[in-house]
């Protein structure tokens, strides 16, 4: 694990989110997710963007970011925010 609830897979250059675990993952998915709300604002996003940056500056690319359930909201935002192709 490259920081808490994300992982780097450097063979498909992916980082992935992880889903919906804490009563507070539950709390943004339901209250800021996906119209009601920032998505930047959330834990998990701020988690899953410092990963990157760390990831990015450590020379390891990033091509793909996946989610699953709030984490595929916040691995959605943060492709957008950063230009990640897939």
């Amino acid at each position: 694990s490259d920081g808490e609830g994300t992982w780097y897979d450097a063979d498909t250059r992916t980082l992935n989110i992880r889903g919906s675990v804490t009563k507070q993952d539950w709390k943004d998915d339901f209250s800021k997710i996906p119209v009601w709300g920032d998505s930047k604002e959330i834990e998990m996003y701020k988690t899953a963007k410092k990963d990157y940056d760390k990831l990015i500056s450590e020379g390891k690319p990033v091509d793909r970011v996946v989610g699953h359930s709030l984490g595929g909201s916040v691995a959605l935002q943060l492709q957008k925010d950063e230009d990640i192709p897939f």
